[in-house]
């Protein structure tokens, strides 16, 4: 929209990834953005001097700046973001869904939520208007991370139908979340805003989930 509607606005757009299911002043919290990630977009053709600005705000709030192209950004947080959402709105919605009690449905369910629903269904307490302006506004990234999710179910669906084994799902799952838990200390770099290939080289800092934390 900044390139069409303001060709010659000095623009660089950025996104904390931090943030709560709760909404006002009253939810506000000073260390919010301590050590988390910050993207700051680094297409070809940005201002350097204006990225700088912007990393430097991310720095000033206590974050850590994540370099990555708007569409790559996108395509990531339909995945760790955005799908969160609605797997964690379909979590709470089957858990409260209206059925014979005989069949698990009725107040049973939420009687007996504990751990496991509550930390899957947190971001579903998050205000309606916002889960869809972000999930709507990325659409098309969205749709190819909620492909891969069904793909995934129907597979688990057919393995416990045929042979009553979730074993590969499980695994899979767990290796996931490990392999993320390893990458909450990411490398961090000091980098140099001169060259002829700055942008594409803070481009590849970002998809090896490494963080720049200031200048060389």
């Amino acid at each position: 929209a900044v390139d069409r509607y303001a060709p010659r606005a000095r623009y660089v757009g950025a996104h904390p990834m931090a943030g709560t299911a709760e909404s006002g002043w009253a939810a506000g919290d000073a260390e919010l953005f301590t050590r988390a990630a910050w993207v700051v977009a680094a297409d070809d053709g940005l201002d350097l001097d204006v990225w700088r600005d912007v990393a430097d705000l991310a720095w000033a709030c206590g974050a850590r700046v994540v370099p990555a192209a708007a569409d790559e950004h996108d395509l990531a947080v339909a995945r760790v973001s955005h799908l969160p959402h609605l797997l964690a709105a379909i979590l709470a919605a089957v858990a409260a869904a209206e059925a014979d009690p005989a069949l698990g449905g009725g107040d049973l369910p939420l009687a007996l939520a504990a751990s496991s629903f509550a930390d899957g269904t947190r971001v579903a307490g998050t205000r309606p208007e916002l889960v869809l302006a972000m999930c709507e506004g990325n659409r098309d990234a969205l749709l190819a991370a909620v492909d891969d999710a069904l793909g995934r179910l129907g597979v688990m669906r057919g393995a416990l139908a045929s042979t009553g084994g979730l074993a590969a799902t499980v695994k899979a799952g767990y290796a996931g979340r490990m392999r993320w838990s390893a990458t909450r200390e990411p490398l961090e770099h000091h980098v140099s805003l001169t060259g002829p290939s700055v942008l594409a080289e803070l481009r590849e800092i970002g998809r090896r989930g490494e963080v720049v934390t200031g200048w060389a």
